[in-house]
């Protein structure tokens, strides 16, 4: 039994790691610092990283003053 508890610790250590899945979309332009709009939520300015929590359709918006916009659907994989 006192050779096996160490087993079973370390295998329990294990599966408490491996449900965590973190998902980020990062938006990258060229030049930098084109203004980014997620689902119609300002996030920030070129290159920018954001988490997150499910799949589906979102809708991306980059805009640039004096440029043209342009905005793209985009389905996140399901993990």
């Amino acid at each position: 039994m006192l050779r096996i508890l160490p087993l079973l610790l370390a295998a329990t250590s294990l599966l408490s790691v491996t449900g965590c899945v973190e998902r980020m979309m990062q938006i990258r332009s060229e030049p930098t610092g084109a203004q980014v709009f997620l689902d119609g939520r300002h996030i920030g300015a070129t290159p920018v990283t954001v988490a997150f929590d499910f799949y589906g359709t979102r809708e991306v918006m980059v805009r640039m003053e004096e440029t043209t916009r342009r905005g793209e659907r985009s389905l996140a994989p399901q993990v």
